[in-house]
């Protein structure tokens, strides 16, 4: 005998951290979706370069910052080599990962 599988609406087999959704997309598939966590600039930072940095972990484009900001596109180029600089870190995505705080119930220390 094959058991049935549970109803779409039932609890997941897994715990999920707070925040997180899931939504069932087909028979046999569902997307999770997980909060992001929050940017959190070190003090070393002044506040254009926090302001920045954390622009960039929001996904934004070079320009798109410097368009909110009011300044050129190569003002934040620069801006952005100090903070690498500053963090030691060498890409966007080396950055975002610096910043990331940890969402509430994570337990990971980053360790992994």
């Amino acid at each position: 005998m094959i058991d049935e599988d549970p109803p779409p609406d039932s609890e997941p087999a897994i715990p999920l951290p707070p925040g997180a959704s899931v939504e069932r997309i087909g028979d046999d598939l569902a997307l999770i979706s997980l909060p992001l966590p929050e940017a959190a600039p070190p003090a070393s930072l002044t506040d254009a370069e926090a302001d920045v940095a954390i622009r960039v972990f929001e996904g934004l484009s070079n320009a798109e910052i410097a368009e909110a900001r009011g300044v050129s596109p190569r003002t934040v180029s620069k801006q952005l080599e100090g903070i690498y600089r500053k963090l030691g870190v060498v890409s966007r995505s080396e950055l975002v990962l610096a910043l990331r705080r940890p969402v509430a119930g994570d337990e990971s220390d980053g360790d992994d």
